[in-house]
């Protein structure tokens, strides 16, 4: 037990730490740094279980942190926020079974960060009970492969800011989403898409109320991503992303969202 953890600390030190094991465990009152300064390496494997308030992968300009939770019944679980990059390089690997939980997720966060998330094999999760930024400033990407799944109670965002930079690639990989903010050209590879609100660049018509539930399907070379949508209130709704596209409410349909998006990005 500890109140702050900091695996490599300074400017040029480089740290490495194993939880492994069922009943392994490291908890951290408050937050836990994976590369605050310099090189920092967590793994997290066969049962073993990490907890802290927030997690900071690759915290500070020029830092590199690593974080790999692998094997059922092995955990990170975070109370609140968990940052992939903060102002540094961050990754994070869950597999095997491994499971990531967390409020909101942040892939590259600050301007001239990095991130990258990989969520590969059957029962591995990431699950964020608030909003998803792959990309919020800097350069994120999220990767869900091989039955991964990656579980977002609010709205998951794809280069949310200007200037930044974010991707989903998909491999058989599962997204679940209460809402959806990207460029169609941010969805790759193969794989489903199952949100409550989306705003993108595909025109949305709702001729009734039978239209709140509509499938998308983006097939072209190298890709085919299914996007499942039904509206129920708890998703923004919305059409030009960075492109253009239409909305249409006919027919008496009444499409609830928590915000209307016309027109995005610049």
């Amino acid at each position: 037990t500890s109140t702050i953890g900091r695996i490599g600390y300074q400017e040029g030190s480089a740290g490495t730490v194993t939880v492994a094991g069922e009943g392994s465990q490291w908890k951290n009152s408050r937050s836990l740094f994976v590369g605050r300064s310099g090189e920092g390496t967590l793994n997290i494997e066969d049962g073993g279980v990490v907890t802290s308030t927030i997690g900071r992968i690759g915290y500070q300009e020029g830092s590199a942190g690593s974080v790999t939770v692998a094997g059922e019944g092995s955990q990170w679980n975070n109370a609140e926020d968990l940052w992939v990059g903060n102002t540094g390089e961050g990754t994070l690997h869950i597999e095997a079974g491994g499971l990531v939980s967390n409020s909101t997720g942040f892939i590259g966060n600050d301007s001239d960060s990095m991130g990258i998330v990989t969520v590969t094999g059957e029962g591995s999760e990431w699950n964020t009970s608030d909003d998803l930024q792959v990309g919020s400033r800097g350069s994120g990407t999220l990767n869900i492969a091989s039955g991964g799944t990656v579980r977002v109670e609010g709205i998951t965002w794809v280069a949310k800011e200007a200037g930044s930079s974010g991707a989903i690639n998909f491999e058989n990989g599962t997204l679940a989403t209460g809402g959806l903010v990207s460029s169609l050209s941010n969805l790759r590879g193969t794989g489903t898409i199952s949100t409550h609100g989306l705003v993108s660049d595909i025109d949305l018509v709702f001729a009734g109320q039978s239209d709140l539930t509509q499938s998308f399907r983006l097939e072209d070379a190298g890709r085919d991503v299914t996007i499942d949508l039904e509206v129920n209130g708890t998703g923004s709704i919305g059409v030009g992303y960075d492109d253009t596209a239409s909305l249409q409410i006919t027919g008496g349909a009444n499409v609830e969202s928590v915000a209307g998006y016309l027109g995005y990005q610049t």
